[in-house]
């Protein structure tokens, strides 16, 4: 189990940054440049920098603080806000009951599944685009919901078909088993996907909760 659990985590490093969202910002960035905006250019190559940074110190532990992982999550949708198209918003919201500083989650399971509802949910929508991060604590697990309002897993299924994106694939695959693997911490660790509809059967876009063991440095 032990090797097994490295394998995915050596795996989930090497997906952890999407090649098409490195090359986005960068064009986007390139953008600022080529028009003459010169203060905003640096101020995202420093959001990208402090973004990168971020990643690459966390994909060092095993381990990282909920504290941490919230301010790269929020890193990282500022990053997103800025490189997509499609304008939208996002919340984060974080149970008072959660310790962030002393409370530590496994690194690099939660922005794959924010960066899928992205890619495959709201970056499709016709209007302005919303996720919703809430983080609630329940007898030493992380309960991690990830709400869009994007066009739903059967019309991402069947654009996917046409643009299929090989990194999310593997890296949603990967972070799956990952979370699958946590069950010997926690019989209950894993994943959950709902699909929303209103009263007539329209999509009205899919909310994941994720279920991860949490432990404590007191």
């Amino acid at each position: 189990l032990k090797n097994e659990l490295l394998t995915l985590e050596q795996k989930a490093l090497q997906l952890q940054m999407n090649p098409h969202f490195i090359f986005n910002a960068l064009n986007s960035i390139q953008s600022l440049v080529v028009n003459k905006d010169a203060d905003a250019a640096r101020k995202q190559i420093q959001n990208f920098a402090m973004l990168m940074r971020g990643i690459l110190n966390n994909s060092r532990s095993k381990t990282v603080t909920i504290q941490t992982e919230v301010e790269l999550l929020t890193k990282y949708l500022n990053m997103e806000q800025f490189c997509q198209k499609n304008e939208f918003t996002f919340e984060i919201k974080v149970s008072e009951n959660i310790n962030q500083e002393e409370s530590n989650i496994p690194s690099m399971l939660i922005q794959p599944y924010v960066e899928n509802a992205i890619i495959h949910g709201i970056s499709h929508l016709s209007t302005h685009g919303n996720v919703q991060l809430s983080f609630e604590l329940e007898n030493n697990l992380l309960i991690c919901a990830i709400t869009d309002n994007g066009v739903g897993r059967v019309k991402a299924n069947e654009l996917s078909l046409q643009h299929k994106d090989g990194h999310i694939s593997v890296s949603m695959e990967v972070t799956g088993q990952r979370l699958h693997a946590l069950k010997n911490q926690s019989k209950d660790a894993g994943h959950e996907i709902i699909d929303l509809y209103d009263q007539e059967g329209k999509a009205l876009g899919t909310k994941v909760i994720l279920k991860i063991p949490v432990t404590t440095n007191y």
